[in-house]
C-alpha cells in the first residue's frame, strides 16, 4: 500500500491484539481525525477488546469476516452516528452479570464468529468492506450499507442478508 501512496501512515501489529496493545497504537497517533480501524479476527474476545478501545477513543471501525459460507461486514461503527457491534447484544452476546444466559451458551453463540477461512469468503467480505470504506472516506454515509447493519452475502447463492440494529444509548462500550 505504501508503494501506491508513500504518504500513508499504516500501523501494523504482528501480535495478538488486546486492549493494551490497541490503546498503545492509538495513543501513538498524534492526529486521530483520519484514523479508521478494521477488525478481521477469528476470536469473539477480540471483538469485545476492539469495540471497547475504538469506542473509547471515538475511532470509527468496521468488523469484517464470515459466518461459514456467508461473507459479512458490519456494523460500521461511526461515533455518534451508528451502533457498535455490541449495542443491544445484536451481533455478539455478553453476559451482563444477571446470569439469565449460562456462560457456556454465551461462549457457544460467540464462537459462531469462527469458521474455516476460504478465498471466497475473504475476497467477498473484503470487497464489501472496501465499498463501504470508500463511501465513508468520501463522506457518503447514506451509501454505507453496514451502518447499523450486519450485511452478509451467501457465497453460493449470492443471497443477501441484513441484520439491523441501532445505537444503544446505554451500551457500556459506545453509549452516549
Amino acid at each position: 500500500m505504501k508503494k501506491r501512496n508513500s504518504e500513508l501512515n499504516i500501523k501494523e501489529v504482528s501480535k495478538f491484539a488486546n486492549e493494551n496493545i490497541l490503546c498503545k497504537v492509538i495513543e501513538s497517533i498524534d492526529d486521530k481525525t483520519h484514523v479508521i480501524g478494521i477488525l478481521s479476527g477469528d476470536s469473539s474476545d477480540i471483538l469485545f477488546s476492539t469495540t471497547k478501545v475504538f469506542a473509547k477513543y471515538k475511532i470509527p471501525f468496521l468488523n469484517i469476516g464470515y459466518l461459514n459460507d456467508i461473507s459479512v461486514i458490519g456494523p460500521f461503527y461511526i461515533p455518534d452516528v451508528s451502533c457498535c457491534p455490541l449495542c443491544h447484544n445484536s451481533f455478539a452476546v455478553e453476559n451482563d452479570g444477571k446470569k439469565e444466559i449460562a456462560d457456556e451458551t454465551i461462549n457457544w453463540l460467540n464462537s459462531r464468529y469462527e469458521a474455516p477461512s476460504s478465498f471466497t469468503n475473504n475476497s467477498l467480505s473484503s470487497s464489501l468492506a472496501m465499498s463501504d470504506i470508500i463511501q465513508f472516506l468520501d463522506g457518503n454515509f447514506d451509501d454505507i450499507k453496514s451502518i447499523n447493519n450486519r450485511v452478509g452475502i451467501d457465497n453460493v447463492s449470492f443471497e443477501m442478508y441484513t441484520i439491523t440494529s441501532s445505537i444503544d444509548k446505554n451500551c457500556k462500550y459506545c453509549g452516549v
